[in-house]
Formats: C-alpha cells, structure tokens, sequence
C-alpha cells in the first residue's frame, strides 16, 4: 500500500513538473511574439529599420495592418500621426499585412543583413535598401519605387511601377514584368531586364553583363568591362516609325543587337 501510495505522488510529482515546462514554454512564446493590429489609411506612412530580421509584407483581406513579429528581438512600434514607425533589432522575420484594397502613402524599409520581401502591396512610393540582404518584390503597384543593396540580390516580378531606381553593387538585378520607367545600375553584378509596353530603360555596370529583351522600348545602357545584349524589337523597321532608341557604351566590353 505504502509503495502504491508511493508511486501515485511520484507520478502527481511527475505531472506537476510536465505541466509547469508546458506553461512555462507557452509563456515564453507569447512573451517573444508581440502582435499589433494597427488602422492603416490611404495618408499612412510605414516606415521600417531592421538590422538582421527579415521583413515580409503582404496584402490580407482585412480592414486594419496587421504587425507579427517572430523570434526577433527588441521589437518596436511607434505611432506618431499617420507614420507607423517601426524598429527591431534582432534576428527572426517581421511580417505586416496590409489590407488588399488599401494603397497606402509610402513604405520605407532598411536592412542590415535581413531580407525584404514584399508581395502584391499597393502604395504610392517604396523605398528599400539593405547592405548585404537580399530583396523579392512581386506583384506590387506603386508610384515609384527605388531599390538599393551593397551586395544582396534585387529581383522584380510582374510588378508596375511609374519610375523604378535599382542601385546594387555585387549582386544581381533581375526585372521582369510590367514595369515602367528603369534606371538600374551595378558595379560588378549582372543586370537582366524583361520589360513591358513603351518607356524607357537604363542599365550600367562596371563589370557585370546586361542582358535587356525588349519591345518597342526606348533603351540606354553602358559597361565598363562586361558584355552588353539586346534581343527583340528594340530598332524600329525599316521605314518605319521610330519607336525606340537606343544608346550604348562599353570601354572593353562587347555590345550586340539583335533583332
């Protein structure tokens, strides 16, 4: 009786201890997660400084932003009229979801090592730069949009966008989409450009290579040292109108144009 009595404390114990890690566990995540919902209008300005979380913005079928951070730490929300402005400093990933039917002022976001990923997002104007985190911006729409990392990887997908900036310096730049005006340029990465419809695009690089594949687009680019190439319809046929333009530059690099 006495070993029954025994075991059933030492199995109470046992329970008690279990339940005591569960809650302590459970405790510990909600103390790292800070979750705010935060009213986003169309004068919103958002404004993120990151050193090595990644920041993901996407768009959700809700009236208000809503602000997630994962294991990051020291994680910040300040508001100040329409300005959200937000800080962390640790690692982890920082997610805010912006209502889909909602196209805000601006957002601005910067990096240290962290990545910036933005999906399906609509604001008048984007700023993003990181020094060595890579960025993915995809089915985005805004006003203009300007894009710079030291050595992280830029790419746009099927994003439209008045006036683009992209500034890197080794890595590479990839366009691809119905984008608007382009100005990209690279030191050492390589620079590709799929646009669509009829504006204008401008690549450089000292030692990178350029690949552009356009239509009826007025084009401009230079090297220093790498190659430059052209594909599609970006001379205008004999007799024709004169739809496009193109100027190019190289001091050793080799430019080709074909049809």
């Amino acid at each position: 009786m006495m070993h029954k009595n025994a075991r059933q404390r030492m199995i109470i114990t046992i329970s008690a201890a279990l339940a005591i890690v569960t809650i302590l566990v459970i405790s510990i995540m909600l103390g790292s997660d800070k979750n705010a919902t935060i009213p986003v209008s169309s004068s919103t300005k958002i404004v993120i400084d990151s050193k090595d979380t990644s920041v993901f913005i996407t768009t959700e079928e809700r009236v208000d932003a809503y602000i997630e951070q994962h294991t990051s730490r020291e994680f910040e929300v300040n508001e100040s009229g329409d300005a959200i402005n937000i800080t962390t400093r640790g690692k982890g990933i920082l997610q805010i979801c912006l209502p889909s039917w909602q196209r805000t002022k601006s957002i601005t976001v910067s990096t240290t090592s962290g990545d910036i990923v933005m999906d399906t997002a609509m604001t008048q104007d984007i700023e993003l730069s990181s020094m060595t985190g890579s960025m993915m911006i995809t089915g985005t729409s805004s006003t203009t949009l300007r894009a710079k990392s030291n050595s992280g990887n830029i790419i746009l997908t099927d994003t439209y966008t008045e006036d683009t900036t992209i500034n890197n310096g080794t890595g590479y730049i990839r366009a691809i989409g119905a984008l608007g005006n382009i100005m990209a340029e690279a030191k050492s990465g390589s620079i590709y450009v799929v646009p669509t419809g009829k504006n204008l695009i401008s690549a450089k690089t000292d030692s990178g290579a350029i690949n552009i594949i356009s239509s009826d687009r007025s084009v401009s680019w230079s090297t220093e040292m790498g190659d430059a190439m052209i594909y599609g319809d970006a001379l205008p046929p004999s007799g024709g109108p004169e739809d496009a333009e193109i100027t190019a530059f190289s001091t050793r690099g080799d430019i080709t144009i074909s049809e």
